[in-house]
């Protein structure tokens, strides 16, 4: 419950910014994200205590193609043998990368799921606004096509839908 509230938080403060937007959903999943943090009991620190990407010379292209191959990794993962499979160094094997390498971009396994679902929000967005614009004059048609748009959104991409409406 307490990750699901969490991940909520995260979703609401990103539409609260405006980016959430279908022109950037990408943009939106980087800039929300606190990933450069690991919580622990005397507050935050770096997630490896290591330099920071950007400190290694990688470029804001190259962090933001390393990010996302490391979300499209545990987007797979999830679909295949569902969230509990999800896992920093199962994703880092998919990814091809060392074990702690996602651990420069993400503090930690939940990090992950909120970029997944805040990516996901951002699609789904996209799906319902879609559909409006074919039923601006008829409220009730537009409430049925949002809905379609929603069920087509959840059949196209059900790792999202599963890390975007968990129980947990």
């Amino acid at each position: 419950v307490a990750h699901a509230r969490r991940d909520q938080a995260l979703v609401l403060e990103t539409l609260e910014r405006g980016h959430l937007s279908a022109e950037a959903p990408a943009e939106a999943e980087s800039s929300s994200l606190d990933t450069g943090a690991v919580r622990s009991k005397g507050g935050a620190r770096p997630a490896t205590g290591r330099a920071s990407p950007g400190a290694r010379n990688e470029s804001a292209a190259q962090a933001d193609a390393f990010r996302e191959r490391i979300v499209q990794a545990s987007i797979e993962l999830i679909q295949e043998q569902g969230l509990s499979a999800l896992s920093m160094r199962e994703v880092a094997r998919r990814a091809g990368v060392s074990h702690q390498a996602p651990y420069y971009y993400f503090a930690d396994r939940e990090a992950i799921i909120g970029a997944i679902a805040i990516q996901g929000f951002g699609m789904m967005r996209e799906y319902v606004q879609r559909s409006a614009p074919q039923h601006d004059s008829a409220p009730h048609e537009a409430i049925i096509a949002a809905g379609h748009a929603y069920l087509e959104f959840a059949f196209a991409h059900p790792a999202h839908f599963r890390v975007m409406f968990r129980p947990e």
